[in-house]
């Protein structure tokens, strides 16, 4: 918006064009704060362990559990 601005470009559709975007990071994204999780963790746990226990208990849960449709993992 700032560059549009400077150019004399920027117009109240433009504006709204902007603000209406929906970000592919923003859906993308499951979020949780550490103070939510370290009761199920060791105090020694860093966030990078916790994360990777996390994807693998959740792996082996669908492994185990999951009856239909599977979406691959991303990397």
């Amino acid at each position: 918006m700032k560059k549009l601005s400077e150019a004399g470009n920027l117009t109240e559709a433009e504006i709204e064009g902007i603000l209406g975007e929906v970000k592919q990071k923003e859906t993308d994204r499951v979020i949780f704060k550490n103070e939510q999780l370290y009761c199920f963790f060791p105090s020694t746990y860093t966030s990078e362990q916790m994360r990777r226990e996390i994807l693998e208990t959740l792996k082996s849960w669908r492994n185990s559990n999951w009856y239909g449709d599977v979406i691959t993992e991303k990397k």
